[in-house]
């Protein structure tokens, strides 16, 4: 996908930076983000219609842990991005939309909610965040 987008994006509203790990190890081995899940995050990101940033993107083993992340996040994997919302009505949009997109993972808190690719639908509950 990137060689059809200006230089640092991975997709037409999506950058490679915003998609890095946070764990700022110069031997970190995250994974790249899969091809499919970036495809249909630009799809949601386009039906949304304004601009969001995700929270967290690919993670190294490391990062994952050091985030209590699950030992099989689909972070991991390259497969999964956390969202921050303020205002309640975007989020219950977003959510609706990433359901029509087909995003399959959806975690949901207060403010969060975290999409990912996976192949059985699933849904959760993040306390207090």
């Amino acid at each position: 996908m990137g060689n059809k987008f200006p230089n640092g994006m991975l997709t037409k509203h999506f950058s490679i930076k915003e998609m890095d790990c946070k764990c700022k190890r110069s031997d970190c081995d995250a994974i790249l983000m899969q091809s499919e899940f970036l495809i249909k995050l630009e799809k949601l990101r386009e039906l949304f219609g304004i601009p969001i940033s995700p929270t967290s993107a690919r993670r190294c083993v490391f990062w994952n842990g050091m985030v209590d992340g699950s030992r099989r996040s689909q972070h991991i994997y390259g497969n999964a991005c956390d969202f921050w919302f303020q205002d309640q009505i975007e989020k219950e949009r977003f959510i609706r939309i990433a359901e029509n997109v087909g995003f399959l993972g959806i975690g949901t808190g207060t403010h969060l909610v975290h999409i990912d690719n996976r192949k059985k639908y699933t849904r959760w509950s993040y306390e207090g965040k």
